[in-house]
């Protein structure tokens, strides 16, 4: 598998990981967004850690926002509603 010195899947599985600044969802291209167990950690939970980090990131979230209770779940629900709100106060 050519994993002698790491992983056999990602990145290695070393602490340099965790300060590679460019593992975060956002891209510099509008509207892409990455996600995946090397944006977070290593392994399965991550990969779920991750997807949760970026529809955050996604919809706006922040620590106040985690703070005051809003709902992720409620929020991807009305995604759609969200984006045809926005897509309105463009125009």
């Amino acid at each position: 598998m050519g994993s002698y010195n790491g992983e056999c899947y990602g990145l290695d599985a070393v602490t340099k990981r965790f300060s590679y600044l460019k593992l975060r969802p956002e891209t510099n291209v509008e509207n892409l967004y990455l996600t995946g167990q090397d944006i977070t950690a290593s392994g399965f939970g991550s990969a779920i850690t991750s997807g949760v980090l970026t529809v955050s990131n996604i919809l706006g979230y922040n620590l106040y926002d985690m703070i005051i209770g809003r709902n992720i779940i409620n929020d991807i629900k009305n995604i759609n509603k969200t984006n045809q709100l926005k897509n309105k106060k463009k125009i």
